[in-house]
């Protein structure tokens, strides 16, 4: 998949949305998960950076900057079924997200880290297996990147620490979708078959390359399709927003400025109201959490 923006390259997805702001339409995967491509050459003027955490978390994720992952339910039938099997140890409004879809989509994640564009299965390790770790430690005393006789408690201890991290891009990602598509079903805004049609296999790639994809980063298609839904939703409600401050008649920098950081913040109050996370499962955009972020939206 080659995205094509002016603001940074994501991991998944082409197309951009013609506009004054432009957005890609698919770009999900920069540095993390639920990060929202942009064209930034209005915005970095003024140093918003779409509210890094703020408008991200809105419109992504996650996210944002963006959500995430499952249609109606969090990817799919599978997620469905497995809302149903499970106790939820996250819910975003009506929708329940399991630990088994946490755990599918932290997997993904893993995988991804290593490269966007995986021409090879993940090694063994590779992927933190807890409770033990024990491929995850060995994968990682093969690394220089502890020295040359790290213990097998540093190791451990990097590994939990890289699982926990891996979780919470995947919490951040799949919570987004979920503020996404509410939001949108709020809004009126959807998207038809047709638009899903032209980002989920891949853009310019063969249907043969984008299996062999799916294959490598353990995704399903369905999977695909939540992550082409979230982004063109994300995609239209930016540019609703876009509408929004222009009818307000912002002219300035400053006056933009203003109404995005007002919009983007009420936002976020709105939908971390709603998102409550379990111990363990709590990352900013839950109403549990307490660290800095929490400060950011007061």
């Amino acid at each position: 998949m080659t995205p094509r923006s002016t603001c940074g390259r994501s991991r998944r997805g082409t197309g951009e949305a013609k506009s004054t702001l432009t957005v890609s339409a698919v770009g999900i995967r920069n540095s993390r998960p639920g990060r929202l491509t942009v064209n930034c050459s209005y915005w970095q003027n003024y140093k918003i950076n779409l509210l890094t955490a703020g408008l991200r978390a809105i419109f992504a994720s996650c996210v944002f900057a963006l959500l995430g992952l499952c249609l109606d339910a969090c990817g799919g039938s599978h997620v469905r079924r497995e809302a149903v099997r499970q106790a939820a140890p996250v819910q975003v409004a009506r929708h329940e997200l399991t630990a088994s879809v946490v755990n599918h989509w932290t997997e993904v994640e893993a995988i991804l880290s290593l490269g966007s564009e995986p021409r090879a299965p993940a090694p063994k390790g590779a992927i933190p297996d807890p409770p033990t770790y024990s491929s995850c430690i060995a994968y990682s005393a093969r690394s220089a990147e502890y020295g040359p006789n790290p213990t097998t408690a540093q190791l451990k201890a990097h590994c939990e620490r890289r699982y926990r991290e891996l979780r919470h891009e995947a919490l951040e990602v799949l919570i987004g979708y979920y503020w996404v598509s509410e939001a949108a079903a709020e809004a009126g805004v959807t998207v038809t078959r047709k638009e899903l049609d032209g980002v989920e296999e891949g853009g310019s790639r063969s249907r043969a390359a984008f299996e062999r994809y799916l294959f490598l980063t353990h995704e399903s298609p369905a999977d695909a399709q939540l992550l082409a839904e979230r982004d063109l939703l994300t995609t239209k409600l930016f540019l609703q927003l876009e509408r929004t401050i222009r009818a307000k008649g912002a002219k300035t920098a400053k006056q933009w400025t203003a109404i995005l950081l007002k919009e983007a913040r009420a936002f976020t109050r709105h939908w971390i109201s709603l998102t409550s996370c379990k111990a363990g499962y709590i990352v900013p955009k839950c109403k549990q959490y307490k660290g800095p972020f929490a400060l950011f939206i007061q």
